[in-house]
């Protein structure tokens, strides 16, 4: 007689896990996000998630699994969190699961710092120096200027020494970055030592490597900043001024009108 059983289930006294069936059968989620959140809760609670981790061990590859990192971030399951340390260090993004959205809001777990991960992951978790995310050989500079990387561009403060060909190149390499005030400060990074330089995207380059690796120092930015601010200062101080003397004549005016 045949069997009408359409799984065969394996006895399970060990190396198992139980998951909440709702993340299982979201209809919001694609069945790739509902396989990689249901990878990412095998893992223990202490675990630290670097999203290098699942694309080195994935057959995906880089932009399907941040794709789907994007996804469950959209939807609740994952909240995302950068940090920068007192001394000026960036980490590189971390990561905190719920198995339910509902648990976001209720939760008082904060993501782990990066000078104190967990030491439970294995090595591999940390992109390899030679291979950051987004300066592998697969990331090339878009040949055309669009419309919308005009757009990005005019969204960060450029050194003037930077050729357009330069600003493209360099925002190819930004476009899964997702941290303003980081971008800003490898630019201003950039700014401060171009003078020095001969290659200013092969420079960028480097810079942004550390950031990713949470090893970015700056040396130069916050000075360029300082600097900067301190420009807007005298421009806006000078334009009171400008202001002040306008009205004055303006009220000098009136008064020998009235005469």
């Amino acid at each position: 007689m045949a069997s009408n059983k359409t799984i065969y289930r394996i006895n399970k006294t060990e190396n198992y896990v139980i998951i909440n069936r709702h993340l299982l059968e979201d209809s919001q989620l694609s069945y790739e996000a509902r396989g990689l959140l249901s990878s990412m809760l095998a893992k223990p609670n202490d675990w630290v998630f670097y999203i290098s981790y699942f694309i080195k061990n994935s057959p995906a590859g880089r932009d399907k699994v941040r794709r789907i990192f994007n996804e469950l971030i959209k939807f609740g399951y994952i909240v995302k969190s950068e940090h920068r340390s007192e001394k000026g260090h960036f980490s590189s993004p971390q990561y905190i699961v719920y198995e339910s959205p509902s648990l976001c809001s209720s939760s008082e777990d904060t993501v782990p710092k990066p000078e104190n991960p967990s030491t439970v992951n294995p090595s591999p978790d940390k992109p390899s120096p030679s291979k950051p995310p987004l300066l592998s050989k697969q990331t090339k500079p878009k040949k055309q200027v669009t419309k919308n990387t005009t757009t990005n561009s005019q969204k960060y403060v450029w050194s003037s020494k930077l050729s357009d060909e330069h600003k493209n190149s360099i925002l190819s390499l930004l476009k899964e970055v997702d941290d303003y005030e980081a971008i800003q400060l490898l630019l201003d990074e950039l700014a401060g030592q171009i003078d020095n330089i001969k290659n200013p995207v092969g420079y960028f380059r480097t810079i942004l490597q550390s950031y990713l690796l949470g090893e970015f120092t700056p040396a130069k930015a916050l000075q360029v900043q300082s600097s900067r601010e301190q420009k807007i200062q005298n421009e806006s101080a000078v334009e009171r001024l400008r202001k002040y003397h306008e009205e004055q004549l303006n009220q000098q005016i009136k008064s020998y009108i009235k005469k």
